[in-house]
């Protein structure tokens, strides 16, 4: 499963993602166009704590449970939803 994140209106976008359960997801940050803060992507509820780099610009983690979690930067200013199937 592979999501794409990039900027969009002061925000991530998309700012909902949705994924399957139980499957591998790698969401690839647009690192042309993420500056700053939203560079770092945090999911408290998987323990996931990314950073989108030139040399690794790919997040990886594995969703054990279904329902709709908040993801957002390491600053709190860049938000989204994360839809788990």
């Amino acid at each position: 499963q592979v999501r794409h994140l990039s900027w969009g209106k002061l925000n991530y976008y998309p700012e909902t993602i949705t994924v399957k359960a139980n499957k591998k997801v790698q969401i690839v940050g647009d690192t042309t166009r993420l500056q700053g803060c939203f560079r770092s992507l945090s999911i408290p509820k998987f323990n996931v704590n990314g950073q989108f780099q030139e040399a690794n610009n790919v997040v990886e983690f594995t969703p054990a449970e279904t329902g709709t979690f908040g993801f957002g930067c390491a600053m709190g200013m860049g938000k989204g939803m994360l839809v788990v199937e």
